[in-house]
């Protein structure tokens, strides 16, 4: 049986809450208009994507999800529970409790990637995808290492060592703490068993058959996931590419004014067009 460890601290403002493929999943439901559920990337949570997308509040409703592992959802501390079909599974299962037939569908980064894979196995229950960062090539060569690496330091370290050298962080001293408490709460075993996970990531390029709804990505054009948005642009039949000047791994805080405007001009057109 996969070892877990649910979530019940008090980490900031309660969260709205579902039951969802055995998990419980926190998740954060604002603004009017056409639905978009957004998945953070590694290491964040619903709130902090949120307030990256606090522009975009005024004309559609953001449900920011924590994904298994993140925020205030159900934590697991083995890698396999970190597989995209669960991860899928998950989405899906929201999706249900919430009552959304075919919402646009984000995701930052380890987030974009489980978007993506969604959109691959669900394709009915997707209208769009907007993919920032996402590693679509899969773990390969430095890359793999990497993850392994910062796998093998949590469980030898422990985790307040890669919390202080964890680059990203919030600079807000208030963010900065509900950002650490977040992590603390998930604990060292579980955060390396997602690294692991990550570790495993085969390239989706090499399926995108079943991508044929529009999908905007983006990627900063610093960003060590550039190679990666252009193979999937290049992969994906409706893909449209964007990539922002002067921005790195996170375009929603490093080049907030040029992220909003190709992400706007991507929602407003699919919206648009129903």
């Amino acid at each position: 049986m996969l070892q877990l460890r649910a979530l019940h601290h008090c980490l900031g403002p309660a969260m709205p809450t579902i039951e969802a493929n055995g998990i419980r999943i926190h998740y954060l439901d604002e603004g009017q208009g056409p639905p978009v559920v957004w998945l953070p990337g590694g290491n964040d949570h619903a709130a902090m994507s949120l307030r990256a997308h606090e522009r975009q509040l005024g004309r559609y409703r953001f449900i920011s999800v924590d994904p298994r592992g993140q925020g205030g959802t159900t934590a697991f501390v083995a890698a396999a529970s970190y597989a995209p079909t669960l991860l899928a599974g998950d989405l899906l299962g929201l999706l249900d409790a919430l009552g959304l037939e075919r919402p646009v569908i984000g995701g930052h980064s380890r987030g974009a990637r489980a978007a993506l894979e969604f959109a691959r196995t669900h394709p009915q229950r997707v209208r769009a995808v907007v993919a920032v960062a996402a590693p679509a090539l899969g773990a390969h060569g430095q890359r793999r290492e990497f993850y392994l690496r910062a796998a093998e330091r949590l469980r030898v370290e422990g985790l307040e060592p890669f919390i202080a050298r964890l680059p990203g962080a919030p600079r807000h001293p208030v963010r900065r703490a509900e950002w650490e408490a977040h992590l603390r709460a998930a604990g060292a075993e579980a955060l390396a068993a997602q690294y692991e996970a990550l570790a495993q990531l085969r390239p989706i390029t090499e399926d995108t058959a079943a991508l044929t709804m529009p999908v905007l990505i983006l990627c900063g054009e610093h960003d060590r996931m550039l190679e990666d948005a252009r193979a999937l642009a290049a992969a994906v039949p409706h893909a449209q590419l964007a990539v922002i000047p002067g921005a790195g791994h996170a375009p929603f805080t490093e080049a907030k004014d040029a992220y909003a405007v190709e992400l706007d001009a991507f929602l407003d057109a699919i919206t648009a067009a129903v």
